[in-house]
């Protein structure tokens, strides 16, 4: 669910050419540095057809944390909760903030960080 308690699916977003789905944690260092960031990119390629979507795996994250997290950082795009890790299993993602980009087809085209903005350390 989003921070609305509203159920979504990939197939909502079907008119859009790509979809970028990033893994969050509402208290990893990098995902509070990202937050911004990922608005930012999500605006500026919105009229590209291009949707970020945000998911919270993290079982100690509730949708009340989640929402503060998004309110915080201005984000406008999906916020969603990944409960039971259904999702991440799915992608086999396994950290914050990781992201995997997703073609016309729903392939993974990408799988791995945000950027070089931040380095290990």
């Amino acid at each position: 669910p989003d921070v609305y308690g509203k159920q979504h699916a990939l197939a909502e977003w079907a008119d859009r050419s790509v979809i970028v789905v990033a893994f969050l944690g509402t208290e990893c260092p990098l995902a509070k540095l990202y937050g911004p960031r990922l608005q930012q990119l999500a605006t500026e390629y919105d009229s590209r057809g291009v949707q970020l979507i945000g998911v919270n795996s993290n079982s100690q994250d509730s949708l009340t944390e989640l929402a503060a997290y998004g309110k915080r950082h201005e984000i406008s795009f999906p916020l969603l909760k990944d409960l039971g890790n259904r999702v991440a299993d799915q992608f086999g993602a396994k950290r914050t903030p990781e992201v995997f980009v997703l073609d016309q087809e729903r392939q993974v085209r990408y799988w791995g960080r945000i950027d070089d903005q931040y380095g290990v350390g």
